[in-house]
């Protein structure tokens, strides 16, 4: 009995040592009318950061917004873009001019069905040596043979609403350099039919150039940026430059002819848009890859005179792209592959820096306001003499 009651009372006076616990949560009215006051002050002091926080972050917004509208008005390319813009306007309003004269001129001008016009079934050999194969360190060049097809109604006139879905007038390809780039078109236009995106067909904007400058890598290169590559490698250009720069020029032209959408048209500089007697007179496609707008119209309208292989031969061999820089400058190497440098793209997609060369010039001297002919530093002049300036 006396250790029941000394436990018990061990028992009560632990008890009585702890702290009483308190039930339920913090309330207000637990609170002094002291503790209250200084709670209300600190959820006023609260709530003025937070709304000063925000209203410091809104107006911030605001600004970073005026500021981006202000950089996006006064951004050359933003300028250069309008510019464009307006100048696919007047083409388009001029187009739907010239179709509104064929459609009230009959049927006499109908183009020529495109299921009529065969390519020729086999390549022949040029008679002049532009063309030659590469054979040094890296091999012969075998370009892949096209596949020969009716011409697709891509290339072939069709009335539309939308100017960059109005092809040029491009007729029945007769050598061997047009039927190469015909055969590149069709092949990549058939991948369509099998079910390979549209973007994938025209390849990537920035081209991959390892099949340029390392014809015999094996790495992997898209088809477009591939057969163009082969075919520059099988032409003697002035010098590597202008066949580097031929490529910059060739290659979005192309891009466009396979996949005509709004993209690959935008990616054309406006000096590369097809001209209206581009795309109202059927003539040969080595024409579109031309950089000079007002010669490929002179071209274009006067083809038994420039449409030949003497006149590619000379274009080609006096063609100047003015770097000066040398080749190092022109590429860019990222994991093993080459690409242009921004330096010499933006280089090149400058139509000021294109000219024309001897014999060029001197064969040709009538198209002097056509295209830019090269200048003596010390005269100022071509070697025609010619100071009259150049239409675009």
């Amino acid at each position: 009995m006396d250790a029941n009651a000394a436990a018990s009372a061990a028992d009560a006076k632990s008890k009585a040592g702890r702290k009483p616990k308190v039930s339920g949560t913090r309330s207000v009215t637990t609170l002094s009318e002291e503790a209250l006051a200084r709670k209300r002050a600190a959820d006023r002091a609260s709530q003025r950061t937070l709304r000063q926080r925000t209203r410091e972050r809104i107006e911030g917004l605001e600004a970073r917004i005026k500021e981006l509208e202000g950089d996006t008005i006064n951004d050359p390319e933003y300028e250069a873009l309008e510019e464009k813009n307006l100048e696919l306007e007047k083409e388009l309003e001029r187009l739907k001019e010239v179709q509104a004269k064929l459609d009230a001129g009959g049927s006499s001008a109908k183009p020529t069905s495109p299921d009529s016009i065969e390519l020729p079934l086999q390549l022949e050999t040029p008679k002049t040596p532009k063309i030659k194969t590469i054979t040094a360190t890296h091999g012969p060049i075998t370009p892949k043979p096209p596949t020969i097809h009716p011409i697709p109604p891509l290339l072939v006139r069709q009335p539309s609403s939308r100017i960059w879905e109005l092809p040029p007038a491009l007729r029945s390809s007769t050598g061997p350099i047009e039927n190469i780039l015909f055969g590149m078109v069709q092949d990549q236009r058939s991948l369509f039919r099998e079910g390979i995106p549209g973007t994938e067909l025209a390849g990537p904007r920035i081209p991959c150039l390892n099949a340029l400058v390392m014809p015999g890598s094996s790495r992997s290169v898209h088809n477009v940026a591939r057969v163009i590559s082969e075919l520059l490698n099988r032409i003697t250009y002035r010098t590597w430059m202008e066949k580097l720069g031929a490529f910059v020029i060739m290659y979005p032209v192309y891009q466009w002819l396979i996949m005509q959408s709004y993209e690959t048209y935008s990616n054309l500089p406006s000096w590369l848009l097809p001209r209206l007697a581009q795309r109202t007179r059927p003539h040969p496609v080595w024409i579109t890859g031309l950089g000079f707008p007002r010669l490929r119209e002179v071209i274009v309208e006067n083809q038994e005179r420039y449409d030949t292989e003497d006149f590619q031969f000379l274009f080609v061999e006096s063609l100047n792209v003015n770097w000066p820089h040398g080749i190092e400058a022109a590429l860019t190497w990222t994991d093993g592959d080459v690409f242009i440098s921004k330096q010499f793209w933006d280089h090149t997609r400058n139509f000021e820096n294109w000219s024309m060369n001897e014999p060029f010039q001197s064969r040709y001297p009538e198209l002097s306001n056509s295209c830019k002919f090269t200048q003596h530093p010390e005269t100022g002049a071509s070697s025609s003499g010619s100071t009259i300036p150049i239409q675009i």
